[in-house]
């Protein structure tokens, strides 16, 4: 089971958090820097413990290097994945 999330990344902010949908875009702000990976990573582990996954339940096959980034989740399907961010805001 896996699912599919599109994100706007906003890195260099106070602290990371997630500021709500902005259409098919959750939008998250992130307190690392977009310099050599950080805030993939930073992106990648704030979601990790926000739904109590392990890290490597977590790839990103587009956007590494750009703000809009498409995130698998292995894991949980995108019923429930839906359901637990929605609660989050």
């Amino acid at each position: 089971m896996k699912s599919t999330i599109e994100i706007k990344a906003m890195p260099g902010a106070k602290t990371t958090e997630i500021v709500g949908y902005k259409g098919k875009y959750l939008k998250i702000r992130l307190h690392a820097i977009q310099e050599k990976g950080k805030a993939n990573e930073e992106l990648i582990s704030f979601l990790s413990n926000l739904l109590k996954l392990p890290k490597k339940n977590f790839s990103m096959p587009l956007g590494k290097t750009q703000r809009i980034k498409r995130i698998v989740i292995e894991g949980i399907d995108q019923e429930n994945l839906s359901k637990k961010l929605l609660g989050l805001f």
